[in-house]
């Protein structure tokens, strides 16, 4: 909640600047700006570009490398995210952000992923648990018995796909036998040298 509290603090102030910017405004709802069905990856909107003026996204940058923590959003994330004209509605447990912004500036916050949110106060986040053996079935039954659900299980690397709320991330990374916690991206063609498709 202080959290909250603090970027609408942010978000005030900077209205000042640009009152008649709508993305700045202190009366924000991000319920009437819901996206259902798109996503822009790989510098690409799929299926296509939103119509709308502005719009509700959860903007996941990933891993800054491999074998370092997803945590959470840094500064930088937070900066990217305002000078889009975008306002921070939430931050999550992973380097995610929801925001409201102009869909025109998705492409200039480099970020691995960014989805239109249907449902504005549902915070699912798709992530990978990996485990320090085998997949524990005990983490497994708490995770869908805290509203979560197992997209994929990879046994010969001791790893499940799932959907977790936010709110439960913590708890899950303390579970025992749970090694890793990350949310899920996509690694574009180009980013491997390879031609796009």
């Amino acid at each position: 909640m202080r959290t909250r509290a603090y970027l609408w603090a942010v978000a005030i102030l900077s209205g000042s600047a640009a009152a008649c910017d709508p993305v700045v405004q202190p009366s924000l709802d991000p319920g009437a700006y819901v996206l259902s069905g798109v996503q822009f990856a790989c510098q690409q909107w799929l299926p296509n570009a939103p119509s709308v003026q502005l719009g509700l996204f959860d903007i996941y940058w990933g891993r800054p490398a491999p074998g370092l923590d997803d945590d959470g959003p840094t500064d930088e994330h937070r900066q990217l995210v305002r000078a889009s004209g975008g306002v921070v509605v939430h931050e999550f447990h992973v380097r995610m952000i929801r925001a409201v912004l102009p869909p025109g500036k998705v492409p200039d916050l480099t970020a691995t992923v960014v989805r239109g949110v249907p449902l504005a106060h549902d915070y699912p986040v798709d992530l990978f648990v990996r485990f320090s053996g085998a997949i524990n079935e005990d983490v497994i039954a708490w995770i869908e018995s805290s509203g979560g659900r197992i997209l994929n299980r990879f046994e010969n690397i001791a790893t499940v796909a799932a959907v977790v709320s936010d709110a439960r991330i913590p708890t899950l990374r303390d579970l025992p036998d749970v090694a890793d916690v990350a949310g899920i991206g996509l690694v574009c063609a180009e980013s491997r040298g390879l031609p796009p498709s």
